[in-house]
């Protein structure tokens, strides 16, 4: 996992956040780029997911600004779990 602000966060919750992150994208079968918003309160170290978006937002661009290859692999077709499927729901959570 490659995280743009992983060298201010410690391993545990570089771990958790791995964790919330794999969760999620199998509960989603998601493929390809997504973005998950999140917020790390620091006194009790707790990750709060706040959305997720199913299709890239406007950090896709500053992210690919700075890292190119990046999304490079993102869409060959057969390395996705199931490239035929997409849907859009919304559930509180």
């Amino acid at each position: 996992m490659n995280l743009s602000y992983q060298r201010n966060l410690k391993g545990p919750i570089i771990n958790k956040l791995h964790k919330i992150c794999l969760r999620i994208s199998r509960f989603y079968n998601l493929n390809g780029i997504n973005n998950l918003d999140l917020i790390l309160e620091f006194k009790t170290k707790k990750l709060f997911v706040i959305e997720l978006n199913a299709r890239p937002g406007l950090s896709t661009n500053m992210i690919y600004s700075k890292h190119k290859a990046i999304f490079k692999k993102s869409f060959e077709k057969e390395k996705l779990k199931n490239p035929s499927f997409f849907f859009w729901n919304s559930y509180n959570l």
